[in-house]
């Protein structure tokens, strides 16, 4: 714009300076604006001077380049007029921001990033309540110094957000942890120790099940109020620990009492004399003598006759005066057929006691009557009711009592003979014995049996149990059980005989027994014996058998050196000679084959003469001169040599072998002298090469063995033999029992209802059945069941309680 021209028109004061609305129309739409865009508007009318002139500027005609720079002050703009449009983006700084100007409505949504923020700027005064949400934080930029005290309120952490390194040390107080909030999982192993748990804080509720253990409890803090009703169980209870202190007076009731030491009535009939068992008063009063009315008589009461009762000896003094009275006595007789012909009673009824001395035939009841044929005289007939089963045996007496028909008599009972009660008496402690065993006794039936072939049951009728023995009549042998069949354990008559002639007994058999039994170094006799007294020879016998089979091969020349023994002796005499003699036996053999021209030599002196034309040769035979005597001297031995010189020669050959035979001359002799021996040896060297085979004695376990090989061994002194597959021991007799003094059983030792006494110390995992005695030092889990304790008085110690 032309502000000159402007100005010029602007200043006109009169008439002839004022323009005319064309000429200022013109002006301004040219200078102004350049366009037809302004308009004036005559709004009053008159002369040029009064004349007021509206210029309208067309709407969007006033551009940028019309505008002089900070012309648009604050006044020129219309309120709510500068538009975000308007604004040069960065043009807004911040000195052109009133103070407090920038509120919330007029910040968009997300415009105010940090670039536009000058450090510091944003105060807590220019943040609104609630306005700066996570999303406007940047990670990592809320510091501990950004929180107020106290402001991190439980709904401002993330779950899970609390780690272990986010909490100080003690700062998680009892009051910062909810209820039930720190479970199992919530803590370490061993982290609650003592002072982390409250006084009274361990309910029972907060305890597992059988965690408390012996360990966790205080000495004497289990008291009598801890304990529930019925909590003491047995298994509470340690072994011997209830004393007799512990027990109230009264407490022990039958039903407390293991039901084998209490005997009621049901079963005393049954039962046993023992030391580990008693009566109740009803079983007692059943099975024993009950001193009232029910079970006595006394005197002055009437006699009534049973077994149900017992008389005491008022009662009886007053039944033999009231049977004195009435029958005179007892009537005796030699035997059971002289019985009077009358009535023995006095008054023909009943009452009198007939002793029988002996009775002479024994009688067996029928029907549980015995009829004795002319028993009371020739035709009488007496019969002798309430015997039962009773036979009446020879020899025994017997008392009988009349009744009130002739010839009839009640039996009372047998009288054993006197010499059978003095045998008893004499042998009362074997008795006592005996009966003590009874069980014993009674079981050999069951263990042992005799019979021609196995048997399939025990002796009264059950099964058979390993270890029955029994012996067999077909083969006479013994026999052990084994648990499915019957094993030999004594050799067989063949076998017998077989170690009869190992033991070089010829002449008899002997039954050496069992090779189980020991042998001792006491017995003496046996062929066993024998064979051990002499079992290097034996040894010696079995390492040179191929000599022994050659001897045996060649006797008929050992019977024929054992014929000329005496030569054989003579021969032996002059062994360095024959040694000579062997040495020069072509010399001996020519001087043998010209004795004819010695003796026509000797008988030619004069020929003699003429050995003198050799007489170097005589000088030689001069120098052995004592040797020619010798040879003279046993002409005829010389002679017989001669006539078996094949025999010398041969002899010659094992020169060794005769020095060794002159050697032992006695030997060569003793065996001459038992020549029928060796005959037998050599008949039975079979028998000899088997049991060099099948029987060695050795501290080593033979190799290659058979089965029923035996085998001695002298490291542990026990006698085996091979089953097939292996050595097995064989039991030693009983003697060699008492001798071991450490035995040691290879599997369960069944006593088989046969006691076991002055059995010392026992260290055992368990017993089965009665111990007798004192059971001492116990240890473990002993398990003992009280069998029947008898006796008048009961004494139980249970120990101490600790």
């Amino acid at each position: 714009m032309n502000n000159s021209r402007i100005s010029e028109l602007a200043e006109g004061t009169t008439d002839t300076d004022a323009v005319t609305r064309g000429q200022l129309g013109k002006a301004i739409t040219d200078d102004l604006i350049g366009s037809s865009t302004i308009t004036l508007d005559d709004t009053t009318g008159g002369s040029n001077s009064n004349k007021q002139v509206t210029i309208s500027v067309t709407d969007s005609s006033i551009g940028t380049s019309k505008i002089n720079n900070g012309a648009v002050t604050t006044d020129k703009l219309a309120n709510s007029s500068v538009t975000s449009a308007k604004i040069v983006d960065g043009g807004i700084a911040t000195i052109d921001i009133a103070n407090s100007a920038v509120t919330a409505d007029k910040i968009a949504t997300d415009a105010v990033v940090e670039s536009k923020i000058s450090n510091g700027a944003v105060t807590t005064n220019k943040i609104a309540d609630s306005s700066v949400t996570t999303a406007k934080i940047v990670n990592v930029n809320v510091t501990t110094a950004k929180i107020a005290d106290a402001n991190v309120t439980t709904a401002k952490v993330a779950d899970y957000a609390v780690t272990t390194a986010k909490i100080a040390d003690d700062a998680v107080t009892t009051v910062k942890i909810a209820t039930d909030a720190v479970g199992a999982n919530e803590l370490a192993n061993n982290a609650v120790d003592g002072p982390a748990i409250a006084n009274n804080a361990v309910g029972s509720a907060k305890i597992v099940d059988g965690n408390i253990t012996t360990a966790k409890l205080a000495t004497g803090s289990v008291t009598t109020g801890k304990i529930a009703n019925l909590g003491v169980t047995t298994g509470k209870i340690a072994n011997n620990a209830v004393t007799v202190d512990k027990i109230n007076d009264g407490e022990i009731t039958v039903a407390k009492m293991n039901g084998a030491a209490v005997v009621i009535n049901s079963e005393q009939a049954a039962s046993t004399p023992n030391d580990t068992s008693f009566f109740t008063t009803d079983a007692s009063d059943t099975r024993y003598f009950r001193q009232d009315s029910t079970e006595s008589i006394t005197s002055g009461q009437a006699w009534s006759g049973g077994d149900t009762k017992i008389a005491t000896t008022g009662a009886i003094d007053a039944r033999i005066v009231d049977l004195v009275e009435e029958v005179g006595g007892f009537v005796p007789i030699a035997n059971e057929t002289s019985f009077p012909a009358l009535n023995p009673d006095v008054n023909n009824g009943t009452g009198t006691i007939v002793s029988v001395s002996a009775i002479g035939t024994s009688r067996t009841p029928s029907s549980g009557s015995v009829t004795i044929a002319n028993g009371a005289g020739s035709g009488n007939t007496v019969t002798i009711t309430g015997v039962g089963s009773q036979v009446l045996t020879a020899g025994f007496g017997m008392l009988v009592e009349t009744t009130g028909t002739l010839h009839t008599y009640a039996f009372h009972r047998l009288s054993a003979p006197a010499t059978n009660v003095n045998t008893v008496a004499t042998n009362i402690t074997s008795v006592n014995a005996a009966a003590t065993n009874i069980n014993s006794v009674a079981n050999f039936a069951d263990v042992y049996q005799v019979s021609a072939q196995d048997p399939t049951t025990r002796g009264t009728g059950g099964n058979m149990v390993e270890g029955d023995l029994y012996y067999n009549t077909a083969q006479n042998v013994m026999k052990a059980y084994n648990g499915s069949s019957f094993d030999k354990i004594t050799p067989d008559g063949s076998q017998l005989n077989d170690i009869a002639i190992v033991a070089n007994d010829m002449s008899t058999v002997s039954d050496l027994g069992s090779v189980g039994d020991a042998l001792l170094s006491g017995q003496t006799g046996g062929a066993l014996e024998i064979c051990g007294d002499n079992i290097s020879d034996i040894q010696a016998v079995e390492n040179s058998i191929a000599n022994v089979n050659i001897v045996a091969g060649n006797t008929t020349n050992v019977n024929t050196v054992a014929g000329i023994s005496a030569n054989v002796t003579t021969v032996a005499g002059v062994a360095a000679n024959v040694t000579t003699v062997a040495v020069n036996n072509s010399n001996v053999t020519a001087v043998a084959g010209n004795a004819t021209n010695i003796n026509t030599v000797a008988g030619n002196n004069a020929n003699v003469t003429k050995v003198g034309a050799i007489d170097s040769d005589v000088t030689d035979v001069a120098n052995i001169d004592s040797n020619v005597t010798t040879v003279a001297g046993i002409s005829a031995n010389v002679t017989t040599v001669a006539g078996i010189s094949a025999n010398v020669t041969t002899v010659a050959g094992i020169s060794g072998n005769v020095t060794t035979v002159a050697g032992s001359n006695a030997n060569v002799t003793s065996v001459a002298g038992s020549i029928s021996n060796v005959n037998t040896v050599a008949t039975g060297l079979a028998n000899v090469n088997r049991y060099a085979d099948e029987y060695v004695i050795q501290a080593g376990t033979p190799s290659s063995p058979s089965a029923g090989d035996l085998w001695y061994n002298t490291t542990a002194n026990t006698l085996n033999y091979y089953s097939g597959s292996a050595f097995v021991g064989i039991a030693p007799g009983i003697a060699s029992v008492s001798l071991d003094t450490s035995p040691v059983l290879g599997g369960t030792l069944n006593a088989s209802n046969n006691n076991i006494t002055n059995g010392g110390t026992f260290t055992a995992t368990s017993f089965v059945g009665a111990l007798t005695g004192n059971a001492t030092g116990l240890s473990g889990t002993p398990n003992i069941t009280v069998g029947t304790v008898d006796g008048s008085n009961l004494s139980i110690d249970f120990g101490t309680l600790s």
